[in-house]
Order: C-alpha cells, then sequence, then structure tokens
C-alpha cells in the first residue's frame, strides 16, 4: 500500500539535510577534538579553529541541539562518548567517515544537475583540502572492512596462497587480514598514486609493510 503523506512529513524529509550539515561542518572543522581536553567558551573555540565567532557560536549551539556537545554557564563539553567516537585518536571513532560523509554530501547536492546532464557531480575539495578528503576516503573503508576482514577471512579458511593481487586495496584492510591469516604469504597492492603512500602507513602500523609491494596505477587505463 502506497505511503500516505502529509504536508508535514514531506517539509520534515526536506530538511532533513540540516542535521547532516550541522556534523559534516563539525567534523571538517575537527571541532571535537578541539573540545576534548577541557570546556571552552565559544570564543575560545574560535580562536582555535580561526573561525568567526558568531558563526561558530550558531555551530556550537546547533550541536548542543542534537546533543553531540552539553552547554553549561556559556561554556561548551563534549561527553567522552561523543570524543571517542568522533575524534581521530578515540576508541571507535568514526570521525573519518563523518569528514567522508561530508564530501559525499557537497556532490549528492548535484544531483539535479547530473540527472540533467548525465555528467558526474564536480569534485571540490573541502576545507581540509583534497589530500585530508582522499585520506578520509581511504580511512572510511578501513572503519568499514577492518571490522568484518579478519572475520571473513577465518571463516574462509583462509585459502592456500603464496602471494595475493589486491586491486585497488589502499587501505591494506583486506591484505593485512590475509596476510596475517598466512604469516608465510606476501601481497601486492595495486592503485591510484595518491593513496599509495597512506596504504605504507597503515601496514607499516600493521608490523607487515615488508611483506606487501605497493604498485602506483590505475587499472582502468
Amino acid at each position: 500500500m502506497p505511503k500516505r503523506w502529509t504536508a508535514d512529513q514531506i517539509v520534515t524529509l526536506a530538511r532533513s539535510y540540516q542535521s547532516t550539515c550541522v556534523l559534516a561542518a563539525a567534523a571538517d572543522l575537527d571541532l571535537f577534538t578541539v573540545l576534548a581536553d577541557r570546556p571552552a567558551a565559544a570564543a575560545e573555540v574560535t580562536d582555535r579553529l580561526k573561525s568567526n565567532l558568531r558563526a561558530t557560536t550558531m555551530l556550537l549551539d546547533a550541536l548542543v541541539a542534537l546533543k553531540l556537545l552539553d552547554k553549561h554557564m556559556g561554556r561548551y563539553h563534549v561527553s567522552p562518548r561523543v570524543a571517542h567516537l568522533l575524534t581521530p585518536d578515540g576508541p571507535g571513532s568514526v570521525l573519518v567517515m563523518a569528514q567522508h560523509q561530508a564530501n559525499c554530501l557537497r556532490r549528492w547536492t548535484q544531483l539535479a544537475a547530473v540527472v540533467q546532464t548525465g555528467q558526474p557531480a564536480d569534485r571540490r575539495p573541502s576545507i581540509r583540502g583534497e589530500d585530508a578528503d582522499n585520506a578520509a576516503f581511504i580511512g572510511a573503508m578501513h572503519s568499514i572492512s577492518g571490522p568484518t576482514a579478519p572475520q571473513l577471512v577465518a571463516e574462509l579458511g583462509p585459502p592456500p596462497f603464496k602471494h595475493l593481487l589486491d586491486v585497488g586495496g589502499a587501505s591494506g584492510t583486506w591484505t593485512m587480514a590475509f596476510l596475517h591469516a598466512r604469516p608465510q604469504a606476501a601481497a601486492t597492492i595495486l592503485d591510484l598514486p595518491h593513496v599509495i603512500p597512506l596504504a605504507a602507513q597503515r601496514l607499516a602500523a600493521a608490523g607487515i609493510r615488508e611483506r606487501v609491494r605497493l604498485v602506483a596505477g590505475d587499472f582502468e587505463v
């Protein structure tokens, strides 16, 4: 049975982007990190972000309304639970995913033009810059697959192999899972030049960098 829409429901749907934009702005500004160590007044946050006081205050109050921040006597505070999720080094952090989704949001706003012209959306870097946007994309892919990859590889056996080819694998997530399961094996990762250094960093942190050959290239060319 078709949904029976009301005017209020349509308007609510039309306005649903607003909360997403508030979170996206905070993620792009890394605002939660600014407040993670201690509460601060809007002027202090503005000084640390090098932003506009009026606009920053409005963003902070919007985050309070969304219950992502607390406010007491003019000072803003981020709870440990939120800080864990929305600061770079927090356990279970999804900050890179929020930043990646902010980049996606900027392209989704061009959907009408894409439908009309059939051309891809323009890619415009965030205030953090193109390199940071690329890092957020790779980090977001790792945050999705990271918890799943070791479990799935374990369920697969893992399959016997001596050398793994990971095409488009610059997060290194699946290569790490397979190589941890097969300590004598090696791997090659092929991905675009600008993301290969990100794979190198993650593989080094995992202690398996010497077992992986990194090849910069475009498999579509």
